[in-house]
C-alpha cells in the first residue's frame, strides 16, 4: 500500500465572493478553445465515419459500431475515474507543488492502467460467446479483439489529457484528444483502405490513434509543468484520497455514458447488424449535444472545484448559470436544423440507406437538447465532492434506460432505441436539477433565458418557412439551412441585447479570430 506522507496544508476556505467578471472571460476562453477544437475534431470523426459506411455499407459498419461501442463503453470504466480525480486533486497542486502533482499523475495512470489493462484482457476472453450468443455476428471475434488492446491505450490518454486540463489550459487537451485522435484516425483509416484492409483497418486505425493522443498529451504535460518529466523530481502520492474520490466518479460518469450508448448494442442484440449501423449513423448527429456539455464541463471542472474548495458560493452559482446558458446557445440551432432536414443530413452525409432513420433523429436529438437545458450537474455534483449523488441518479436512469430498450427494440427497431434513450436522458435532466438545487442550492435558470427562447421560437418559423417556400432539399439544404439557423439565432439575440457575459464572450472570439 502507498505510504500517505505529509503534504503542505490546503489553502484556507475564503468568504463567498460575488462572481467575479474575470470568470466569465476564463470560461470564454476555454470554452472557445475547446469548442472550436471539438468542432473541427467532430468534424473529422464524423468524415471518418461517413468514409466508413460509404466504404463499408450499412451491415459491415454495423459490425463495426458494435465493436467500437463496446470499446466507448469500456473507456469509460477503464481509467476508474482518474481522468476526473486528476482534475479535482491536480489542480490544487500542479502550479505550487510539482512533487504532489507528479505524484498524482503516476497514480491516474498506473492505476488506470491497471483497471484497464484488466478489462481488455476479460474482453478478448470473452468475445467468442458474445460474438456467437450475444450478436450472432462471426465476424465481431476478431473486431472485439482488434478493440481489446486500444482500452488500455484510451485509459492512459484520458488521464494525461484530463492532466493538462487541471492547468486551465485547454489547448492542450483539444489538440492531442479532439484533434490529434481523430485527425490520426482518418489518416490511417484512408492509409490502410488504400491498401486493401477494409474492416480489420478500420479497428486498427482506431486502436493506434489512441497511441498517437497519449504521446502528445504526455509531451504536452512535459511542456506545462517543468520538471514533472525530471527523475530528480520526486513525487508524492495521495493514497486513498486520490481512489476514494475517483471510482464513485468513474461508475458514475460511466452509468451517465452508458445511457448513449448501450441502446446500440441492445438494438444489435434483436435487429441486424444493418440496423445497428443505420442507428450509429444516426447517432453522430445527436451526440454533437453530448459533445457541446462535454467541452463546456471540461472547462468548468477545474474551475467547479476550485470554487467549491475555496467556499465562494456566489461565483459557483454564476458559473452554473452562465454555461448553462451558452451550452443552450449553441445547441438550439443545431437542434432546430436536425428536426428540420433529418433524412437530408443522414443521405447526404451518409448515403440514401440511411434516410430511414430520420425520425429516429428528431427523437434522439430531443432527448439530448433536453439534457444539455441541465447544465453541467454532473461535473458540478462530481467536482464539488458528491460523486455518490450522481452515481445514484445515473444508476436510475441507466435501469431505465436498459427496461425501455428491452421493451420497445423488439416492436419498433430503431425508433424504439431513441425512444427509450430520449426518455432515461429527459428523465436525468430532470432528477439532475432537482439534485443540484438540494445539494448545493443551484439553480441554472433565470430572467435571461427569455432571450434564447424568443430566438429559438423566431429560428424555428423562419426554417420551416424557408422549408416550404423553397423545397430545399438534398446538398442545398443541408448547407443553407445550417448557415439561416445560426444568423437567424444570432440575429435575434442581438436585437434583444446581448448580456454582460454574452459580450466577453464575443470579445473573447473576436479577440482570437483577430
Amino acid at each position: 500500500m502507498l505510504n500517505e506522507p505529509n503534504r503542505p496544508p490546503e489553502p484556507k476556505r475564503t468568504p463567498p465572493a460575488d462572481a467575479a467578471p474575470g470568470d466569465a472571460l476564463t470560461l470564454a476562453k476555454g470554452a472557445g478553445i475547446t469548442l472550436g477544437g471539438r468542432a473541427v475534431g467532430r468534424g473529422v470523426q464524423l468524415a471518418s465515419q461517413a468514409l466508413l459506411g460509404k466504404v463499408l455499407g450499412p451491415e459491415t459498419f454495423g459490425v463495426y459500431a458494435i465493436g467500437w461501442t463496446l470499446l466507448r463503453m469500456l473507456g469509460f470504466l477503464g481509467p476508474l475515474g482518474l481522468d476526473r480525480g486528476v482534475i479535482r486533486f491536480g489542480s490544487r497542486y500542479w502550479k505550487d507543488d510539482v512533487p504532489t502533482f507528479k505524484g498524482i499523475l503516476i497514480e491516474c495512470l498506473a492505476y488506470a492502467g491497471l483497471g484497464s489493462g484488466a478489462l481488455a484482457l476479460l474482453l478478448y476472453a470473452a468475445s467468442p460467446w458474445m460474438s456467437r450468443v450475444m450478436f450472432d455476428e462471426p465476424r465481431l471475434v476478431g473486431v472485439i479483439r482488434g478493440f481489446a488492446p486500444a482500452l488500455v491505450l484510451l485509459a492512459a490518454m484520458r488521464v494525461a489529457t484530463s492532466a493538462t486540463r487541471a492547468t486551465q489550459r485547454m489547448q492542450y487537451s483539444v489538440l492531442a484528444e479532439d484533434l490529434g485522435q481523430p485527425t490520426s484516425n482518418l489518416f490511417l483509416v484512408v492509409i490502410f483502405f488504400l491498401a486493401g484492409w477494409r474492416l480489420g483497418g478500420a479497428v486498427a486505425a482506431a486502436s493506434l490513434s489512441f497511441g498517437v493522443a497519449l504521446l502528445m498529451a504526455v509531451y504536452y504535460l512535459g511542456r506545462l509543468v517543468p520538471g514533472l518529466l525530471r527523475a530528480h523530481v520526486r513525487p508524492v502520492f495521495l493514497g486513498r484520497e486520490l481512489l476514494s474520490f475517483s471510482i464513485p466518479a468513474s461508475i458514475a460518469g460511466m452509468l451517465g455514458a452508458y445511457l448513449v450508448w448501450i441502446d446500440r448494442l441492445i438494438l444489435g442484440a434483436f435487429r441486424p447488424s444493418g440496423a445497428v449501423g443505420v442507428y450509429q449513423a444516426v447517432s453522430q448527429f445527436s451526440i454533437l449535444f453530448a459533445i457541446i456539455l462535454g467541452a463546456i464541463g471540461a472547462v468548468c471542472a477545474p474551475m467547479v472545484a476550485r470554487f467549491h474548495h475555496r467556499g465562494e458560493s456566489n461565483r459557483l452559482a454564476e458559473l452554473y448559470r452562465v454555461s448553462t446558458k451558452w451550452s443552450l446557445y449553441l445547441s438550439l440551432p443545431a437542434y432546430l436544423v436536425m428536426v428540420t432536414i433529418p433524412a437530408d443530413l443522414l443521405s447526404v452525409i451518409f448515403t440514401e440507406e440511411f434516410a430511414v432513420g430520420w425520425l429516429p433523429l428528431i427523437v434522439l436529438a430531443t432527448g439530448q437538447a433536453l439534457n444539455v437545458g441541465g447544465g453541467t450537474v454532473a461535473m458540478l455534483l462530481v467536482m464539488s465532492g458528491h460523486p455518490r449523488a450522481w452515481l445514484t441518479l445515473s444508476a436510475s436512469a441507466l435501469a431505465v434506460n436498459i427496461g425501455l430498450n428491452l421493451a420497445l427494440i423488439p416492436r419498433w427497431g430503431l425508433l424504439g432505441a431513441a425512444i427509450a434513450t430520449a426518455a432515461s436522458l429527459s428523465a436525468l435532466w430532470l432528477a439532475g436539477l432537482l439534485q443540484v438545487k438540494k445539494t448545493l442550492g443551484l439553480w441554472p435558470y433565470d430572467r435571461r433565458y427569455l432571450k434564447g427562447l424568443v430566438a429559438t421560437i423566431v429560428t424555428a418559423a423562419i426554417l420551416i418557412s424557408l422549408k416550404i417556400s423553397l423545397d430545399l432539399t438534398g446538398v442545398s439544404a443541408v448547407l443553407l439551412t445550417p448557415l439561416v439557423a445560426i444568423l437567424a439565432f444570432g440575429g435575434v439575440l442581438a436585437v434583444l441585447g446581448f448580456d454582460p457575459e454574452d459580450r466577453v464572450l464575443l470579445q473573447a472570439i473576436r479577440s482570437r479570430v483577430g
